[in-house]
Parts: structure tokens; sequence; C-alpha cells
């Protein structure tokens, strides 16, 4: 079984998906037929995961429609949602497993209407899940930055900006992680190696994984020392503002 297939049976099993892996080993695939009369199907093809969700002349056709549109595309009696990215591939299945598996499928959209939940703590937990599952299959690839989210949940990480940025609005900006990302997927990797929890690990990120919006000449000036450490005695647990208090970027 090859990385791929790992991942999608651990996502199986976290969904309660009964799993069916194909016999073509080039489309591996967790197929269950039957929630609520809808398909739900997840598979890794073409360096991408996908989402499959195909409600032929279901009933409920109406409201999935409805729910889905903003996550998937269309195709027919389907929709497709497809990305490289895991933590995105995770959530979206995780709530479209959701919304199916209502036993009040039926109306209920206007309650459950789908939404990704990034912005809430939830993030990190599902992004340490993430990691511990690379970690236990060495699927490194998966923890490249843009798979993990860094750059996509501004609206939950960031926490202010710096007095320039205050006093001169019109200053071309910068989106400036507190700790370095490189530094935070590492610390991650080496907790759970050293048997951290997943709980334990979220806590890290919520505590370090954080951005400060400065002016790009401020950006400059911390990058020309500091691009990707902190200062020199930092540790974990320590102010994750070192790198702009040593550097005079006041905030």
């Amino acid at each position: 079984m090859n990385k791929e297939q790992n991942l999608l049976l651990s996502l199986a099993a976290d969904l309660g998906i009964p799993q069916v892996l194909r016999e073509d080993p080039k489309r591996p695939a967790w197929v269950h037929e039957s929630v609520n009369g809808v398909k739900f199907e997840i598979e890794f093809k073409a360096d991408s995961y996908r989402l499959i969700v195909a409600y032929g002349d279901d009933k409920n056709a109406e409201y999935l429609r409805s729910a889905l549109a903003h996550l998937a595309l269309p195709r027919g009696s389907a929709f497709w949602f497809i990305t490289k990215s895991w933590i995105e591939f995770v959530n979206v299945a995780t709530e479209v497993r959701d919304f199916i598996i209502d036993e009040n499928l039926t109306g209920s959209v206007g309650n459950r209407r789908s939404k990704l939940r990034t912005e809430d703590d939830g993030y990190f937990l599902k992004t340490a899940q993430v990691i511990e599952l690379a970690v236990k299959v060495e699927h490194w690839d998966i923890l490249e930055r843009g798979g993990l989210g860094f750059d996509s949940h501004d609206g939950l990480i960031t926490i202010g900006s710096s007095k320039a940025v205050l006093d001169n609005p019109e200053a071309p900006q910068w989106r400036e992680h507190l700790v370095p990302c490189v530094m935070i997927k590492e610390r991650a990797v080496e907790m759970f190696q050293n048997g951290s929890s997943v709980t334990e690990v979220a806590q890290m990120l919520k505590e370090n994984l954080t951005i400060v919006i400065i002016t790009q000449e401020e950006a400059k000036l911390v990058d020309s020392k500091y691009q990707t450490t902190m200062p020199e005695g930092w540790n974990w647990g320590d102010s994750v503002f070192a790198r702009l208090d040593v550097m005079g970027v006041f905030y």
C-alpha cells in the first residue's frame, strides 16, 4: 500500500467510511454507496486528492446542489472537489460527510449550509492531525507550507499591525509570521517523534502560528537577520514577538 492509500485509509476511518480499495492501483479509493442515497468517494489521482459526491435522481438532489455549490464543481449528477492540499481536502471531505449523513437531510440546508469551518480552533487540531499522519507514514510532501494552510487562514492567525502600518496605512505591507513557518513545522514533527499528543501539538501551533502586518521595509529589516530563525537564546514558549523586538519593529 502506497503513501496516498495510507492517507486515504486514515481519512476513511476517521469519517466512518467502509474501506473498499479498488482493484486498480492507479486509482485507490474508498467508496460508500448508501449515505442517505448519496455516493461518497475519495481518491488520489494525478497528484491530487479528489472527492466525488454523486446524488443521481435522489430526492435530496436540490438540497445537495445548493449545499455543495460553493465547495465543488458540478459534473452531471455529481460534484467533484479536487485539490493538492491535504488539509483542505480533509476539511471539505469532513464537512460534506457531516452534511450527507444528517438523518434530516431533506430541508436541512437552510440550517446547515456548508461553509468551510477553518476560522476556529479546529484548524489547529486538524493541522496537527495531518502532521501526525505525515510523520507516521513518512509522507513529507503534505507538509509543504501551502498544504498545511499556513498562508490561507489570516483571519484566524493575524493578531495586529505594526505601528508603522497604523501610522501609514498606504505603505506597502507584508504578512509577517512571527515565528518562521519552517521552524513551526519542524517543531511539530519533532514533538510527534518524541511522543507528544495531537492536542499538545495543536496547542503549540495555536501559540506560535501568528501573523502581524508590517511594512515591506520592516520585513526586509527582519529578514536580513532572522528570515528563518529566531534570535539567539529564544526557546519555545518565549515571546513570539522576539524577532520584531530585536530588530526594532514596534507594534
